[in-house]
């Protein structure tokens, strides 16, 4: 197995350009950036039709230098979570566990933001949003 990371990636898209509600499902062939940038933490905002992530780096001094910003619509961001989500456990099956409380606390069935109130089963943790 080699340490280098793929140059591609093959992932199922899936459409609904009729209107039916009759899904349609494609192979999408994406390909690695040239470069990449560093970012510990994120902010997020969302709209009625868009979700918007800002990244940045986190310095010791309290500041954070922002890095990169991506727009996607909710549907794209809903299958990033998922992605995400099954990369994490791989990278836990593969290298330990992650230690950052809030994840713990999530596998472990509970509310992160509230460590008092558990679930039946863990969950991706929401987002807080104003009403």
């Amino acid at each position: 197995m080699s340490d280098e990371p793929k140059k591609t990636v093959d992932i199922p898209l899936t459409e609904d350009h009729s209107g039916t509600g009759e899904a349609k499902q494609r192979m999408v062939h994406i390909p690695f950036p040239e470069s990449f940038v560093y970012a510990n933490c994120a902010a997020f905002a969302i709209g009625q039709m868009e979700i918007r992530l800002g990244f940045a780096e986190a310095l010791q001094d309290g500041q954070a230098v922002s890095k990169v910003g991506i727009v996607m619509p909710p549907e794209a961001a809903a299958v990033i979570a998922l992605v995400l989500f099954q990369q994490v456990q791989k990278f836990e099956e593969n290298f330990g566990e992650i230690r950052h409380p809030m994840w713990k606390a999530m596998k472990a069935g509970l509310n992160p933001s509230s460590p008092y109130v558990e679930r039946q089963t863990p969950s991706i943790p929401e987002t807080q949003t104003q009403d």
